[in-house]
């Protein structure tokens, strides 16, 4: 979906991290190494967990029966590798695809039940598949993007999710290599699927695709003009300028972490209010560090610290595809770090503040 925005502010922040409830990790792995990698307690605690690398069908059986209090699962940035075993998501010796979200992946078959904990899955971006009962009786599951390059999803993939408010298929063709009941159970009466701009009256004759009451498109028409037409000059209110203003001092972080202290907390509370009075703006969350260490743990501890922005305002009711939060490090200083004025100057995170035209 593409759209027009128009630069607001650039808003620099000290530091600063979550609420003790809400826990979120970003995670390096290699297939079947994601149980290994997290500590006990990591398990025990992660609510948000960001996954890079490759993952199996061994490490989605981790996510669904040793993380018991996980929401959200961002699988964006990695590659699903094939596994064949009986250490993967059936309760059996099984073969499992490759750039296929396994079968069972978060539905245990031996107890009947799917993991009721999981909001939201975000999918990789080059997938081809989805695995039978990959999401059986998720039942507090809210959104999912079915990304365009995915040719097959298995029989009741996303059966008797019955909190399934959104389904977003980004490919113009409906999938028509479809398994059995693959939304059954879900209140297609109240579900939107968001289709490309287009294709709605093809997925409302699509078998399976065609039960959903409310079909919307998303995207724009391309509109051929012999001259682009003049940007218009939007003007952001002088309230909203004050408080990203305020928000320049107003926020700390605990020294090392990705710790948002709470004296920021009335800050950030300002800032969601704002988005939620503004329902056309995106955020853009940067973390930035110093030059003290590694730069390796620099850009591991940005990246934290903006998507722990990103979490508190999650909670405070900001969809999650509103915000888009990503480190930089220590690649982009704003002063000199050789000094302690300078250092503390770059230990910031800035908003970027659009909205759409």
């Amino acid at each position: 979906m593409k759209r027009k925005f128009v630069l607001l502010a650039f808003i620099g922040l000290s530091m600063s991290f979550i609420s003790a409830q809400n826990v979120q990790k970003i995670v390096s792995v290699i297939p079947g190494g994601l149980h290994r990698t997290l500590t006990h307690s990591e398990r025990e605690t992660i609510t948000e967990l960001i996954l890079t690398g490759s993952v199996d069908a061994t490490d989605f059986k981790t996510m669904r029966d040793n993380m018991r209090v996980l929401r959200v699962v961002d699988l964006s940035k990695v590659s699903i590798a094939a596994y064949s075993g009986a250490a993967g998501t059936e309760d059996k010796s099984a073969k499992y695809k490759a750039n296929t979200i396994p079968q069972n992946a978060f539905y245990k078959e031996g107890h009947g039940a799917g993991k009721r904990t999981l909001v939201e899955v975000i999918l990789p971006s080059q997938l081809d598949g989805i695995g039978e009962k990959a999401f059986f009786a998720c039942i507090n599951l809210e959104r999912v993007t079915i990304p365009a390059s995915v040719t097959n999803i298995g029989a009741e993939a996303f059966a008797r999710c019955r909190k399934l408010m959104q389904v977003t298929a980004e490919n113009p063709k409906p999938i028509t290599n479809l398994g059995k009941g693959v939304f059954s159970g879900i209140d297609t009466n109240a579900c939107t699927l968001y289709v490309p701009r287009g294709s709605k009256n093809a997925y409302a004759a699509a078998k399976q695709w065609k039960d959903f009451f409310n079909i919307e498109e998303f995207g724009e028409e391309v509109v051929v003009v012999e001259e682009p037409a003049p940007v218009p000059v939007v003007e952001v209110p002088v309230a909203v300028k004050q408080i990203f203003e305020r928000a320049l001092t107003g926020i700390e972080f605990e020294t090392g972490k990705d710790v948002i202290k709470v004296s920021s907390n009335s800050i950030l509370d300002e800032i969601a209010k704002v988005m939620v009075d503004n329902p056309d703006y995106i955020l853009l969350i940067n973390g930035h560090t110093d030059n003290v260490g590694v730069p390796e743990s620099n850009l591991i501890l940005s990246e934290k610290r903006a998507n722990a922005v990103k979490y508190y305002l999650l909670n405070k009711g900001i969809p999650s595809g509103r915000m888009i939060a990503q480190g930089f490090g220590d690649s982009k200083p704003i002063a000199d770090n050789a000094t302690d004025a300078g250092r503390q100057a770059n230990r910031r995170v800035e908003f970027v503040v659009k909205f759409e035209e």
